[in-house]
């Protein structure tokens, strides 16, 4: 771009209409409603549409949005409400969206704790978030070692969720409430 200038009137109008169209992506969306709020009405309209794909997996909305709402229970009888951190210590699988997703609806803001950091620095993270509760891959166990700090491991309790009901909980958030905080390191930051 710092030969923008070399370019003649034509080829400079021709460039600007380019950019702006590329950028062009705002798009209108109701500001009163949080991201789990559109995200049920969409697995209202579509419950048997392909939601995600990873790998050979695969979830409708309708799955994602219940297992979502049954994780938001569960957090919800922990403690778990507007504003509350939740760090979710998991590698890339299919199970990371519900959990985020069943966070929101639980009201209860994302905490994303890389399993690749040392120990040292997720135990900071956790303690200066003020986390109570961690879900993670049962494979981290021994990283979060705290009274403080409940421990849900997916693998061992995702089967025991099915017990929470699938219905949508009741909204107790807004776009005004806090949806996630994130430590960045270097220049990033």
């Amino acid at each position: 771009m710092s030969d923008f200038e070399k370019l003649n009137e034509r080829e400079q109008g021709t460039l600007r209409s380019f950019i702006q169209a590329v950028n062009h992506t705002a798009v209108e969306y109701p500001k009163d409603k949080c991201i789990h709020q559109l995200f049920e009405q969409q697995a209202e309209k579509t419950p048997d549409a392909t939601a995600v794909v990873f790998e050979d997996q695969t979830l409708t909305y309708q799955q994602l949005n219940e297992q979502a709402n049954q994780l938001a229970h569960y957090l919800r009888t922990h403690g778990v409400g507007p504003d509350v951190p939740v760090g979710v210590c998991m590698d890339r699988y299919i199970e990371l969206l519900p959990v985020l997703l069943g966070i929101l609806k639980a009201g209860g803001a994302y905490v994303p704790l890389d399993p690749t950091y040392p120990a040292e620095r997720l135990s900071f993270m956790a303690s200066d978030t003020g986390l109570s509760i961690v879900i993670a891959h049962s494979g981290l166990k021994d990283t979060f070692i705290s009274d403080k700090i409940k421990l849900l491991l997916i693998e061992q309790e995702w089967d025991k969720l099915t017990q929470y009901p699938t219905d949508n909980p009741a909204v107790c958030t807004t776009p005004a409430h806090l949806a996630y905080i994130i430590y960045t390191s270097g220049s990033t930051g």
